[in-house]
């Protein structure tokens, strides 16, 4: 499933619509948050029939500033628990996926002397539930010196007042993917401002449920925002069974497909009793993401007490157990056809 949210500087013209039209059909998102519509809510439903979004809430502009709309598809169920000028807080209910969780979308305060208010109103959320919580949008602050491009600095008051609220909130950034910088006013040389004021949260929780989640910061001409896109990753392959990957690993030839290390399936065959929580750690992380963490190469790394590392993307980032074996017998294909040329 995926997410996108954006500052899109008013729904009241054209291009910007379009531009919405266009990543939605692109990104096919499930929910989407608009912030600065700048418009009546009214006016901004009659969106969600071009977005082919049916569900919908949003929060009126006050006259040429702020406004919120969240849509979200008809496959998910959407409550809305609270609203106002800074955040739609609902809970999202994906009986498909089987999860349920909260979700806040934020429009952060962009008056410095009011923005404590702001980061009460989140602690509070926290209180009320604590069920998984992603919160996500314009946070209007950055977290720390280097999400800052200019030439004057960031205050180290109000960032670190950022810091407090997300600590007390249990909520982690969940990084990014894309240009650093999410704001940038469009000015040329001494003049150019550029911050990562947009950004996407969530406590562990909700990072349990969907482990796999990517953020992407997306390019636009439309606004001096980039929009946020927020892949949750396929929840169904990351719950590969652990039976299903010990089949699948019994089931290969023991010396069938060795990868560029020489290592054939026998060698995690005959030490499964000693690897097995790693192999299957890093086969649901590679459905999911495409590559081995370097916590489970260094899991793998210690029950074998390997003193040299080979990592290779196509095993799974896996460490090369050279030294506890026979070099010769572990000897890379490459190097092995080299020998035979050089003779």
């Amino acid at each position: 499933m995926n997410i996108l949210a954006w500052n899109c500087r008013g729904v009241g013209n054209r291009r910007t619509v379009r531009e919405v039209l266009a990543l939605v059909k692109a990104n096919d998102p499930k929910l989407v948050f608009l912030s600065e519509t700048r418009q009546d809510v009214a006016k901004v439903e009659k969106l969600k029939w071009r977005l082919g979004l049916k569900g919908f809430h949003g929060v009126s502009s006050n006259g040429k500033s702020g406004g919120l709309a969240l849509f979200w598809d008809e496959s998910l169920s959407v409550t809305v628990l609270d609203a106002c000028c800074h955040y739609i807080d609902v809970r999202v209910d994906d009986v498909g996926g089987g999860t349920s969780w909260i979700g806040t979308f934020v429009y952060g305060e962009p008056r410095v002397e009011n923005r404590q208010a702001m980061w009460d109103h989140l602690v509070r959320l926290r209180a009320v539930s604590q069920e998984p919580w992603f919160v996500c949008g314009e946070y209007n602050k950055a977290l720390w010196q280097h999400e800052h491009l200019s030439r004057s600095l960031q205050s180290e008051t109000q960032m670190s007042a950022f810091r407090d609220c997300l600590l007390l909130c249990e909520l982690m950034d969940l990084g990014f993917a894309g240009v650093p910088y999410t704001y940038n006013n469009g000015q040329d040389g001494d003049r150019n401002v550029q911050v990562k004021l947009d950004r996407a949260c969530a406590d562990e929780t909700w990072k349990d449920l969907f482990p796999a989640t990517r953020v992407l910061h997306l390019a636009t001409p439309c606004s001096d925002h980039a929009p946020l896109l927020v892949q949750l990753g396929d929840v169904q392959a990351f719950r590969t069974k652990d039976k299903e990957i010990a089949d699948a690993l019994f089931q290969i030839g023991p010396l069938k497909a060795p990868a560029v290390d020489g290592f054939p399936a026998r060698f995690y065959q005959r030490n499964w009793d000693v690897l097995r929580a790693e192999i299957i750690a890093a086969v649901k992380e590679f459905f999911v993401t495409d590559h081995c963490s370097p916590t489970v190469a260094s899991n793998v790394k210690g029950v074998l007490e390997i003193t040299q590392e080979v990592f290779e993307p196509k095993y799974l980032g896996l460490p090369v157990p050279e030294g506890r074996m026979h070099k010769g017998n572990f000897e890379t294909i490459q190097e092995r056809l080299r020998k035979r040329i050089d003779l």
